[in-house]
């Protein structure tokens, strides 16, 4: 994707919310930017190299895969490193309701740095607002819309833990984690660890969630819902079985049919050769664990 900066300059904003600012830039060595301080929320996503980011008197180093967030009027300033520039993009958020949007965020002025390795979708997210605007400059239904599923999105990644509710508190925890597992899934270097982090939670505190609520732990889920993948892979297509396993996380293949021979019952060959199509109540095949 190529440098692209636009801002709004036009002053067509919708009122509850709008992309004023927006683009991907490839720094040089030392590029720096600010001191100064800006009228919007901004999301910055580094997708290569490091580089410093301040906040008031705080200071961040941050590497690929790292966000950081600049908070509307407070004194920010950020620099490339000299080594290994970073390449970044980023997308500037302003209207009536933002203020409220970020109340169901956990990334702001006290905790603005995030990781989004297991957030990639919304880095993607982000990136086709860019794209979007790029295209149609002038806001439109399309982008608004795109603006919201972002910040949507985000807040599932990054749910605030602030409530009065600890009830509350837990489901919105829970369906989190879900979701970060339903939408990461693929990826062999998912781990509760990685998620109870994302979270800022006790990994102890998430299995205690799952099982009290699902019944299961959150490893197995992550094992059931990846198998149920696999199977609808099976059903739907003829893909090698080394293909299926990685496709749904699992770096080796003959780990792989252990666990799904483990939890239906019957290897991936077998139920490629017997049973692809059929009634899987009337020969039997469920969850054996």
């Amino acid at each position: 994707m190529e440098n692209f900066k636009y801002s709004n300059l036009s002053g067509q904003l919708t009122r509850d919310l709008s992309c004023y600012t927006c683009g991907i830039e490839q720094c040089l060595p030392g590029h720096a930017y600010g001191p100064t301080v800006r009228r919007g929320y901004m999301f910055y996503f580094i997708l290569d190299g490091e580089g410093t980011y301040q906040l008031g008197n705080d200071f961040y180093h941050l590497h690929s895969k790292d966000g950081f967030l600049i908070i509307p009027n407070t004194l920010i300033r950020f620099e490339a490193s000299q080594n290994k520039p970073w390449t970044y993009l980023w997308i500037g958020l302003i209207g009536n309701q933002v203020d409220n949007y970020f109340q169901n965020i956990s990334i702001n002025e006290d905790n603005p740095i995030f990781n989004f390795e297991l957030g990639d979708e919304i880095h993607k997210l982000a990136e086709e607002s860019i794209l979007n605007h790029k295209s149609y400059p002038i806001n439109n239904l399309k982008s608004t819309a795109k603006l919201y599923n972002f910040l949507d999105t985000f807040s599932k990644y990054y749910p605030c833990s602030k409530k009065n509710n600890s009830h509350i508190d837990n489901q919105d925890i829970l369906e989190s984690a879900i979701f970060i597992i339903n939408s990461n899934y693929y990826d062999s270097q998912l781990s509760i660890e990685k998620i109870s982090t994302q979270l800022h939670i006790n990994r102890s505190h998430l299995y205690r969630l799952f099982k009290t609520r699902l019944g299961e732990s959150p490893q197995q889920y992550l094992i059931r819902y990846r198998l149920y993948c696999a199977r609808d892979l099976i059903d739907n297509g003829d893909l090698p079985f080394n293909v299926i396993a990685t496709s749904v996380g699992y770096k080796d293949p003959l780990s792989f049919s252990r666990e799904f021979k483990r939890k239906f019952g019957i290897s991936p060959s077998e139920y490629r050769k017997y049973y692809i199509g059929k009634d899987l109540d009337k020969y039997k095949i469920s969850d054996t664990k």
